[in-house]
């Protein structure tokens, strides 16, 4: 009897055991099929985003970039080269200046676990042109590779947008060379009518010298110097033309900023928006 037991204890634990390797089979292949539909729904993401994808394993090493990338971010893959199948082959087409950047990254990588990058990468075989590529990335642990990190990612081309942005940066900065030394004084308020900014010139004429103090109280829409209709024009965004007599004793005695000025002096103020 007692035999008897025992093989049927026997049965139950190997049931028992069979039933949750069954179920645990089943979850994974539950969990790959979700995966896979997963990569499905990224791959049609990253191909109507003009994006596409790459992923690392700290623990296998195994650098994998998605096989259409040059389609992906715009280029003729006719004339580009082979996807880069390892980290170095990667990171031998990236511009020198960027490669020391990503290279660091590269061997720091468990300091930070997502993140923004741009670099510059020729992947074409018979010219020498960058593009410039933005990198989003992010970082899981696992746990089973006794805290490796798996990386995944997504590149896109921002070519034109970096090229809108240095042209950009270009013509702020020859406006800040023409604002600083132009010979009539000019002075830049915000939105609010606030005063944000004045020129070498302008210090001159209100004889300021050095950085205007209390920028802040300084404002079209409360200013006597213009009535309610020149303030109503302001607010509409129209020029307005205004001659005033500036008195100097007055603003030193408000210490509304200081000046090295005393007396009246006549000034004429042309104010006009700025629409860029």
């Amino acid at each position: 009897m007692e035999l008897i037991e025992i093989l049927l204890m026997i049965i139950i634990i190997l049931v028992f055991v069979l039933v949750l390797v069954v179920y645990l089979i089943a979850r994974e292949r539950e969990l790959l099929s979700k995966q896979l539909l997963l990569n499905k729904i990224l791959h049609l993401a990253f191909q109507a985003g003009q994006a596409s994808s790459w992923e690392y394993n700290e623990s296998t090493k195994k650098y994998t970039i998605h096989e259409n990338i040059w389609e992906s971010l715009g280029l003729d893959a006719s004339k580009t080269i082979s996807v880069p199948t390892t980290r170095d082959e990667f990171l031998a087409m990236v511009h020198p200046d960027d490669r020391e950047l990503l290279w660091n990254n590269a061997n720091n990588t468990g300091n930070v676990t997502e993140g923004t990058k741009e670099y510059r990468i020729n992947p074409f075989m018979y010219e020498v042109r960058w593009i410039w590529i933005r990198d989003y990335f992010t970082s899981v642990e696992v746990k089973s590779t006794r805290g490796k990190r798996h990386w995944i990612g997504y590149v896109q081309n921002i070519t034109e947008e970096k090229k809108q942005r240095i042209e950009l940066e270009l013509k702020e900065e020859q406006f800040s060379s023409l604002f600083r030394v132009a010979p009539l004084g000019i002075a830049l308020f915000d939105k609010t009518g606030t005063l944000t900014s004045v020129n070498d010139k302008a210090r001159d004429i209100f004889g300021a010298p050095t950085i205007w103090q209390k920028l802040e109280h300084i404002n079209l829409f409360t200013s006597t110097y213009f009535n309610e209709e020149h303030k109503r024009q302001l607010k509409q965004n129209h020029s307005v033309q205004v001659t005033v007599n500036y008195n100097f004793d007055e603003i030193k005695a408000q210490k509304r900023f200081d000046t090295t000025l005393r007396g009246t002096k006549k000034l004429q103020m042309t104010v006009m928006p700025n629409r860029n």
